[in-house]
């Protein structure tokens, strides 16, 4: 059996991949070797983008002027702002807490992203992301630390801060948008206007 064929990217474990493989022959227990190569792969993923040394930054400041050579420069391109709520168990996920979380409609324990994208008539790209911290997190600096939160980022920063913060690294990266749009919420916060 060619050993290349079954090294995946995120351990290259042979043994492993091998003895996935050899189990799948059986019938009854095919879905469980699924789940165990499936859940492998998630591992890895996961481990990658928790520990390794990347910057994501610098990744999503390419995104941003790569959307933009597709999307930017246009009459009707725009940069639109919101936020996305998701639903988390227990207390240890960075800045899970219990606030709004639109996607339900009502308050509950959940981690809240504020997300920029790039926009021109029905063509749209994810640009940019940021992390909100809730008080209840950045008033407990052992606690950010010990999640692995950046000691860059331990003030408390509103939704439409980040949201800002956004658009004014969109503009520093070159991307050319007419106008800005998002929801009442940042509509009425005169910060952000």
């Amino acid at each position: 059996m060619n050993e290349e064929l079954l090294m995946t990217e995120e351990k290259k474990d042979f043994g492993r991949s091998r003895a996935i493989m050899c189990r799948m022959t059986e019938r009854d227990k095919m879905e469980r070797a699924r789940d165990e190569f499936f859940s492998d792969l998630i591992s890895g993923r996961q481990n990658f983008l928790s520990y390794s040394p990347w910057d994501e930054r610098a990744l999503l400041d390419q995104v941003a002027r790569d959307a933009n050579h597709l999307l930017g420069s246009d009459a009707d391109s725009c940069f639109i702002v919101d936020e996305s709520g998701f639903g988390k168990k227990g207390k240890k996920s960075v800045g899970v807490s219990r606030q709004w979380n639109g996607r339900l409609g009502k308050i509950d324990n959940c981690q809240v992203g504020v997300y920029g994208a790039l926009c021109c008539r029905d063509q749209v790209s994810l640009i940019d992301t940021r992390l909100f911290l809730p008080e209840s997190w950045t008033n407990d600096p052992d606690r950010c630390l010990e999640a692995g939160v950046p000691e860059d980022r331990l003030e408390h920063r509103k939704k439409a801060e980040l949201a800002l913060d956004m658009v004014q690294s969109a503009r520093q990266n070159g991307v050319d948008f007419q106008w800005v749009g998002g929801d009442a919420f940042y509509g009425d916060d005169p910060e952000f206007l």
